[in-house]
């Protein structure tokens, strides 16, 4: 775990990874999970390894995170997918390639990720 001036950052490494001496550093991507957070941490991570200031995006950052809320606001009061997909965003649903579908699915558990770490997390930088 390293304290950087604006969070902590936090390297994980396999069991004997280190046993030989320093190792490089890699960023894994994890699919499965937003892609968003995980990318930022490699940008800090990138920042941190070349000795620069971490990049502040934040008017990316907490636009995606406003509209999580929304999304967890429409959730909260019991609106489906579709409603949230059409009242949130427009278009057609569920659009072509089903791409508005899919941004309703992906936002949801951004959203109760948001509410759970409350406004200090975010602030923090832990969403």
């Amino acid at each position: 775990m390293l304290d950087l001036l604006d969070g902590t950052l936090q390297l994980e490494g396999r069991d004997g990874a280190l046993d030989d001496g320093p190792r490089p550093v890699a960023a894994l991507i994890d699919y499965g999970r937003i892609l968003e957070p995980q990318l930022e941490s490699a940008r800090r991570l990138d920042a941190f390894l070349r000795g620069r200031e971490p990049p502040t995006d934040v008017g990316t950052r907490f636009g995606r995170l406003v509209e999580a809320l929304r999304v967890g606001d429409a959730t909260a009061a019991g609106a489906s997918q579709r409603a949230i997909g059409l009242g949130i965003y427009g278009g057609d649903w569920p659009g072509d390639g089903e791409h508005l579908k899919s941004r309703v699915r992906r936002m949801i558990p951004l959203a109760v990720a948001l509410i759970r770490a409350g406004p200090r997390g975010v602030l923090a930088g832990r969403i």
